[in-house]
């Protein structure tokens, strides 16, 4: 299992995930299966207050079914760099 920070809005997240590499077509009648990621679970590790104060959550709140498309779209974002990073 992966994880990755990021950083959205005035929250930081924590994303756990399984990558899985896709197996390599012959380039003729079998195409390539593409590269896949599941995400397990994303989970609220902190925030900035009014006052500017970088507050911690000590275990992270699991977030991963009340979080808003936006939020979704920058954690899948996230996780496709570090990917690429990877390779």
């Amino acid at each position: 299992m992966n994880s990755i920070e990021f950083e959205y809005d005035i929250f930081t997240f924590e994303v756990l995930y399984t990558y899985e590499r896709g197996m390599k077509g012959d380039g003729y009648l079998q195409p390539d299966d593409p590269d896949k990621f599941d995400i397990d679970s994303i989970l609220l590790k902190g925030y900035v207050d009014e006052n500017g104060v970088k507050i911690e959550l000590p275990d992270g709140a699991d977030m991963k079914y009340i979080i808003n498309n936006d939020i979704m779209l920058a954690c899948e974002s996230a996780i496709d760099k570090q990917i690429l990073q990877m390779s």
